[in-house]
C-alpha cells in the first residue's frame, strides 16, 4: 500500500518498489510451484497505460473473461434483481 496521490511523494521510488515486490511475489510462487499468474484486466491492449505495459511485459496470454452475478437462493435473486434496477 502506498499513498502516492498525495504531496510530498516520489511516485517513480513507489513504482520501482511496487516491481521490486512482485519480483519476489513471483519468486516465491515459483518455489511453490506456481505455474500460472493472473496479473487480472488491462484497461487497453491497443493504448496500454504504464501498468498494461508492465503486465504485458511478461508475454502471458492474453484471455477475456465476463463475471456474471447469479442469485443461488431467493434472497441472492432479489439482491442481484434489485442491482439490475439500479
Amino acid at each position: 500500500v502506498s499513498n502516492f496521490r498525495s504531496e510530498g511523494y516520489d511516485r517513480n521510488q513507489i513504482g520501482r518498489a511496487s516491481k521490486l515486490l512482485h519480483w519476489h511475489d513471483i519468486e516465491y510462487l515459483k518455489e511453490q510451484g506456481i505455474k500460472t499468474l493472473d496479473w487480472g484486466g488491462v484497461s487497453s491492449y491497443i493504448n496500454p497505460n504504464g501498468i498494461d505495459i508492465f503486465k504485458m511485459g511478461f508475454c502471458g496470454e492474453e484471455k477475456e473473461y465476463y463475471n456474471v452475478i447469479v442469485g443461488k437462493s431467493i434472497l441472492g435473486r432479489i439482491l442481484v434483481y434489485t442491482k439490475k434496477l439500479r
